[in-house]
C-alpha cells in the first residue's frame, strides 16, 4: 500500500482514500495487443494503470500513451456517455477497474481527492491538445 501510495497519479490519495480505492475496485491484466475498450463503447468505468502502458487511439493515430500511475477512461465514466478513443495495451499490462457506482458511494474525503486528480489529469490533456492543434 505505502509503495502504491508513493506512484505517480496515487499520491494525491490519503490511506484512507486508497483502501476504499482498492476495496472498492478490480485488478484486471491484459495482454501486449489486446484492446480494453472501442471508439462509441459505454463508459461505465475508468482505470488506473498499475503497471505497463495503454495507447489511447483515435482511430490509428495515437492521442495519449499512458503509463503506470495515469488513469484513462475518465471522461466516459463520470459524464456515462460512449468512449471518445479506442484503449489498447502496448505491452501486459495489470490495471484498476474503478466503476461508477463505486464512486457514487463513496465519502467526501474519497470524492474530493478523486476529483482533484481527475481535473488535474482533464486540464494537462487539454492543454496537450491546445498545443496540438497550434502546430496545424
Amino acid at each position: 500500500l505505502s509503495r502504491l501510495l508513493q506512484a505517480p497519479g496515487f499520491q494525491t490519495f490519503s490511506e484512507a482514500a486508497m483502501v476504499h480505492l482498492l476495496h472498492g475496485a478490480i485488478a484486471v491484466q491484459i495482454q501486449e495487443d489486446d484492446i480494453l475498450f472501442e471508439e462509441g463503447a459505454a463508459g461505465d468505468a475508468m482505470f488506473f494503470v498499475l503497471a505497463g502502458s495503454i495507447s489511447l487511439r483515435l482511430g490509428e493515430k495515437e492521442v495519449e500513451n499512458v503509463k503506470s500511475g495515469g488513469i484513462f477512461g475518465e471522461m466516459g465514466m463520470l459524464e456515462a456517455k460512449p468512449r471518445e478513443a479506442r484503449a489498447v495495451a502496448e505491452e501486459t499490462s495489470v490495471l484498476l477497474k474503478v466503476q461508477h457506482d463505486m464512486l457514487q458511494a463513496a465519502d467526501q474525503e474519497f470524492r474530493a481527492i478523486f476529483f482533484e486528480l481527475v481535473s488535474r489529469v482533464l486540464v494537462r490533456r487539454l492543454r496537450s491538445t491546445n498545443t496540438l492543434l497550434r502546430q496545424q
